[in-house]
């Protein structure tokens, strides 16, 4: 096990609080390193000091995955997803990889559950995949339900998540004219902290409606001021001399 070593500065502490598993050691000095929620990341040892804590939990706990940050892919560790190579998460403990990063390389998203290579490798099977999708579901649940009590940065999500109301997203989606992936614009409509997590009815312009939390809207989000192309239109949204506004 190892922690990552503290890079930034001499008067923070010698190390970061996460704690990591090694997993691999790769002739070029790099470290792949998997996380209690299932996740793994790549870092050079120089990068990261030994822990000897004692009586580390060695269990995977996939309800500790971290939403809210970008999913780099597995194989080249880029965030990017386009259009022609998105980035598939693995149904089990969402680590991604580009489609075209697989070995053999896939054409397009496969429909259904998928299982990263790793995964397949350490031989996980349809009922542990089952068992891990009904946890995640179970905890978003309890992650859902009303809090009487928000501590402050309870409320400063709140907050933010209210500012993000009226915004445009873009995001990719099948076209079910083309069957191929294209663009699709939206619109966000904050409905209020006791939807919490998922604060956000987000309303696509070919009419579907779906339910995002603030890590699915920032990732989507349009900078401020954003324009609908021409011919696109979004219920409730009036373009107005070459801007938008919100309604």
């Amino acid at each position: 096990y190892t922690s990552y070593a503290n890079t930034h500065s001499a008067l923070q502490p010698r190390a970061k609080p996460a704690i990591l598993r090694v997993i691999e050691v790769r002739p070029s000095g790099r470290l792949i390193l998997q996380g209690r929620c299932g996740r793994t990341t790549d870092r050079h040892m120089s990068q990261c000091a030994p822990c000897h804590m004692p009586g580390i939990d060695t269990s995977i706990d996939l309800s500790q995955a971290d939403k809210s940050a970008e999913t780099a892919c597995e194989s080249c560790n880029s965030v990017t997803s386009t259009q022609q190579n998105p980035i598939l998460l693995c149904d089990y403990f969402d680590a991604g990889w580009h489609i075209q990063c697989l070995d053999p390389a896939l054409a397009a998203l496969p429909q259904g559950d998928w299982l990263c290579p790793r995964c397949v490798s350490d031989g996980i099977t349809a009922a542990q995949l089952q068992s891990a999708i009904a946890q995640r579901n179970t905890q978003q649940a309890h992650d859902a339900a009303p809090n009487m009590f928000p501590d402050k940065a309870m409320r400063q999500r709140d907050t933010t998540a209210s500012q993000l109301h009226g915004r445009l997203v873009k995001q990719n989606f099948v076209d079910p004219s083309t069957q191929k992936m294209r663009p699709f614009w939206g619109k966000v409509h904050y409905m209020g902290e006791q939807r919490r997590p998922h604060y956000f009815d987000v309303h696509f312009e070919d009419g579907d409606v779906y339910q995002y939390t603030m890590a699915e809207v920032k990732k989507h989000v349009q900078p401020p001021g954003a324009v609908l192309p021409a011919g696109t239109t979004l219920p409730g949204h009036t373009a107005v001399a070459g801007q938008t506004t919100s309604a």
